[in-house]
């Protein structure tokens, strides 16, 4: 489900993610960056992979599930909050809300048990 793209030549055993924040950006910023980027996906496959891409580079940077937890909250706060302007937009935050639920609920169960 995760893609990562290749090796950088001065990163040998760090692949290099897309979307992945920058080392001086804060989640706050990041999470807003990837709620705009979902709310101007172009299809549903699109939203799940923006989705997808920036929670496997926090798990890659070996962040500790609570905040993962609290980043996806944040998203989720951010798409609630969208006025959306048409119905592609609208699709696009439903479908982005459904996805961070399940990762939600992914990153959460092995801190439950």
């Amino acid at each position: 489900m995760f893609d990562q793209v290749p090796l950088k030549k001065d990163m040998a055993a760090e692949p290099v993610i897309r979307g992945h924040p920058a080392k001086n950006e804060s989640l706050e910023t990041f999470a807003v960056k990837l709620a705009n980027k979902v709310i101007q996906a172009a299809n549903p496959a699109a939203t799940e992979r923006y989705i997808a891409v920036a929670i496997k580079a926090l798990a890659f940077k070996k962040l500790n599930g609570y905040i993962i937890l609290r980043f996806i909250d944040r998203v989720t706060r951010y798409l609630a909050s969208h006025q959306p302007f048409n119905e592609q937009q609208e699709e696009s935050c439903r479908l982005a809300k459904q996805h961070l639920r399940q990762f939600r609920k992914a990153v959460a169960a092995p801190a439950n048990s």
